[in-house]
């Protein structure tokens, strides 16, 4: 939830811009029908159309995000593709504030026994603490990739383009409370850990070629 909060004014800039745009949309509509020249309709009503699914998904996104999930609950068949999508649109505008660019190099479905919510948690934190790793660099860029794993295994990385891992606070980044960040909790990774445990799967720590840092997450895969 302080994922959400940290998340929330990015969010209203990201709702308030096409509800201005169907606004126009609607004066224009008006206008046409006015002076009946009908044939602006359909672009208008078109246009409307399209913004109004866009905010359904944001706002779609974000309460599936936040939704409280049992520890009861049976894992089920998820497309990480499909989760990775919903986590970038919940981040992708406060990416947009700072410049910063959120790219998926996996373009096909790819099936991890897990459950959808939870996962979509996780990603959505771990693109956030890149967000604020990249925040002050130059380049901006977060990347979520496949990497090799076992046949059984599902392997996925977001890896940014940040200064990496320090060295005397990697191997303490999962104990609650502790935070590299001016202003954090220190409970997002400890969080992720928690919730990867529940998924029986793993979150490992690396670093990329560049220095950047990598954060790897493994799942079982689901074959079925």
């Amino acid at each position: 939830m302080a994922t959400v909060g940290q998340t929330m004014t990015s969010l209203a800039h990201e709702l308030n811009q096409p509800l201005s745009a169907i606004s126009t949309r609607l004066f224009s509509a008006k206008l046409a029908i006015e002076h009946h020249k009908y044939e602006k309709l359909p672009d208008n009503l078109g246009k409307i159309e399209d913004l109004v699914s866009r905010m359904s998904k944001l706002i779609s996104s974000l309460r599936s995000f936040a939704k409280k999930q049992s520890a009861t609950n049976p894992l089920t068949r998820v497309d990480i593709q499909d989760s990775i999508k919903q986590a970038i649109l919940i981040v992708e505008s406060r990416a947009k504030v700072q410049q910063t660019t959120i790219a998926s190099t996996i373009s096909t479905p790819i099936y991890a026994l897990a459950d959808q919510v939870q996962l979509e948690q996780v990603l959505v934190n771990l693109l956030v603490n890149s967000c604020d790793a990249v925040a002050s660099c130059k380049q901006r860029q977060i990347t979520i990739m496949r990497l090799d794993s076992p046949k059984d295994r599902i392997r996925i990385a977001v890896l940014d383009s940040g200064h990496g891992f320090s060295n005397d606070i990697i191997d303490k980044l999962f104990v609650p409370f502790t935070t590299t960040k001016d202003v954090g909790l220190g409970l997002g990774l400890s969080i992720c850990s928690s919730i990867m445990t529940r998924l029986k799967g793993n979150i490992f720590l690396a670093s990329g070629l560049t220095g950047g840092a990598m954060v790897v997450l493994e799942l079982k895969k689901d074959d079925e």
